[in-house]
């Protein structure tokens, strides 16, 4: 999308990013201090910004030689425009260029379209996390691997 731009988080928006957290996951929304801890320690921490609006974001950590998608969230008035995937395509491309060899994350059974966007870009589900969730759902726990020598497609 022409004008939809993925950057590091600023403090100045985590205010959005709390926002889009709330409208996403409800009473399971992160914490404003939670997103503050994950910009100054070091968590990779992206946004997606369309016509200066903070529309999305990413935060994922790094251990070792593995990565954790801590949580990915698109406002709700801005889904279908590829923001998901913008976000998910850079987010991937800074693990490898950080030599991760293996992404993992959660995603809740029922969210077929954030299933079939990890899927996209090669997730493979490795087993169900019954009730994973505060209101009793199912998560898929699921896993890609990273080729350094090879871009990240999406």
């Amino acid at each position: 999308m022409e004008s939809l731009c993925v950057r590091f988080v600023k403090e100045k928006d985590l205010g959005s990013v709390f926002k889009i957290e709330k409208l996403c996951f409800g009473s399971e929304a992160y914490s404003p201090s939670l997103f503050s801890y994950f910009l100054t320690t070091g968590f990779v921490f992206l946004v997606a910004e369309f016509k200066g609006l903070i529309i999305g974001y990413c935060v994922a950590e790094v251990r070792n030689s593995e990565g954790l998608i801590i949580s990915i969230a698109v406002h709700p008035k801005y889904r279908g425009m590829g923001a998901g995937s913008a976000l998910l395509s850079k987010v991937l491309s800074l693990l490898d260029s950080k030599r991760v060899e293996k992404v993992f994350l959660q995603v809740k059974k029922e969210n077929k379209a954030a299933v079939n966007l990890y899927s996209k870009f090669g997730f493979e589900v490795l087993k169900v996390l019954k009730n994973y969730y505060m209101d009793g759902s199912d998560a898929y726990f699921m896993q890609l691997l990273l080729k350094h020598s090879k871009t990240v497609k999406g």
